[in-house]
């Protein structure tokens, strides 16, 4: 069964579903693995379970507090939170791209 993605804005959404949107905003390399990353996140219902995945998924304490972030393309990450949504777990993407403070 495959875990529910949601996204905070409507452009992240786009970005999640738009093979063409992520093609231009991270090109080719970029675009690919942000594929990978989104089959990870459908895969995983557990933090645990994504950490375990080939994305360099790690916690993002500072930042992005209680949220995961996983490799995208050079510095560029996708950060995601775990949700409960009628007793399902669902994967919230908070954001895609350059999304470190420091």
């Amino acid at each position: 069964m495959a875990v529910r993605l949601m996204a905070r804005t409507k452009r992240l959404a786009r970005l999640i579903r738009d093979d063409a949107m992520r093609q231009k905003e991270l090109g080719a390399s970029g675009n690919k693995r942000l594929r990978r990353r989104i089959g990870e996140l459908r895969a995983s219902s557990t933090e645990d379970a994504l950490m375990a995945c080939p994305g360099k998924w790690h916690r993002v304490p500072y930042d992005w507090p209680g949220c995961l972030a996983g490799t995208v393309t050079g510095d560029a990450r996708i950060i995601v939170e775990l949700r409960e949504i009628g007793g399902e777990p669902a994967w919230l993407v908070l954001e895609i791209g350059h999304a470190y403070v420091h």
